[in-house]
């Protein structure tokens, strides 16, 4: 019987012991299904990650088709990819930082006056906080789109990453992808006066397939500051209450080493794939041009191997080598974004109230990305 279906409920329901299954079992697992072999040791995922010149994220470079709405940072070797990751960086780099953090901080606030006592937690704040801070990171005044679309091409794209288990998803993320790089276009085109659109300098990219890119890195970045972040602290903020964290006598200060324990324990992304440029060996199993790789980094983040009792939730821990933001040159630019909303949200929530669950959290029915549908909460004010 197959041991890695990430998409059975028993296994969306708690990945983490089939994770440690297959660590002691299994660790380069063949998948017929994906067509490709599964990573679970920390060992393995971290040297895929960091060797890009055998483990490529390119996949045209072995004869895969890749659409042009899916070449992105996410998807591009060197040199595109440095050149386009360059660009990226350089204009972030511009950003005021902390008035950045100020701002979101204070969308959160209000966004928290708003809805009284009891709401969901996910679809009543920590998305709506992920798009508005991505408004204000890229200096857009707003998403000039119907909500329902907005928010429908999104779900997609999310459910999309699971195209290997779930190819009927594929071409709608593709969809979802070329209407989210729409939406943001215009802006691009002609920047805001403030924020990341502002720094990026996009008329002075004369090729056009870098161009493209360019404008593909933006859309993904903007997407993985939504999903991924909302996904975040939703995961965060169920495993604090469950841990019964904002129902401490006294409220602390939620730190960046902190942020970083929650990030290896309940980290948003659980896979990363990987193409085989040249023949290697992982383990005891020998690799050839052509294969694809699957590295399962939730599963490295909870290997005890690295992270001593790694089950267990440990605020204190140093947690420094979890592979959540990833590793290496394909290594997450907005991490330290992630981190310092985290920090400060988790800060002000334990500051203000008290937390329980107002009913049973529903998980998100995907497997890439973690994250839950709904989290019903009820605060109580301090």
């Amino acid at each position: 019987m197959e041991i890695f279906t990430p998409l059975a409920p028993e296994f969306l329901a708690d990945p983490y012991s089939r994770y440690a299954e297959l660590r002691q079992t299994d660790p380069v697992h063949w998948h017929e299904g994906l067509g490709a072999y599964v990573m679970t040791r920390h060992s393995d995922c971290e040297r895929i990650l960091r060797d890009p010149s055998t483990f490529i994220s390119d996949f045209r470079t072995v004869g895969d088709d890749a659409p042009p709405a899916f070449l992105s940072l996410q998807t591009l070797d060197p040199p595109e990819h440095t050149t386009v990751r360059r660009m990226v960086l350089s204009a972030m780099r511009k950003v005021e930082f902390d008035a950045w953090v100020k701002a979101v901080r204070e969308e959160a606030a209000t966004l928290l006056r708003s809805l009284g006592t009891e709401f969901d937690f996910v679809t009543d704040f920590a998305e709506p906080l992920g798009t508005r801070s991505m408004l204000l990171l890229f200096g857009m005044p707003s998403i000039q789109a119907d909500e329902t679309a907005y928010r429908s091409a999104l779900r997609k794209l999310v459910l999309s990453m699971d195209a290997g288990l779930a190819p009927e998803h594929g071409p709608l993320g593709m969809e979802a992808r070329a209407y989210l790089s729409e939406l943001i276009e215009p802006w691009v085109v002609s920047p805001p006066t403030t924020g990341l659109l502002s720094h990026v300098g996009f008329d002075a990219v004369e090729a056009e397939d870098h161009r493209l890119f360019l404008l593909n890195s933006l859309r993904a970045l903007f997407v993985a500051g939504y999903s991924s972040s909302s996904s975040m602290l939703g995961n965060a903020v169920r495993t604090l209450t469950e841990h019964g964290y904002f129902n401490s006598p006294e409220p602390r200060d939620f730190t960046a080493g902190m942020a970083h324990e929650l990030v290896r324990f309940v980290g948003p992304v659980q896979a990363e794939t990987r193409a085989v440029a040249k023949d290697t060996e992982v383990g005891s199993q020998s690799l050839t041009y052509g294969d694809f790789v699957v590295i399962i980094v939730a599963s490295a983040n909870r290997d005890e191997a690295i992270f001593e009792a790694a089950n267990k939730l440990d605020l204190s821990r140093d947690a420094s080598k979890h592979l959540g933001f990833g590793s290496g040159i394909h290594s997450c630019v907005g991490a330290r974004l992630a981190i310092s909303v985290l920090c400060e949200v988790i800060s002000d929530l334990s500051k203000n109230f008290r937390i329980d669950l107002a009913g049973d959290p529903i998980q998100r029915p995907t497997a890439t990305q973690r994250g839950l549908d709904n989290l019903p909460v009820h605060l109580n004010t301090r």
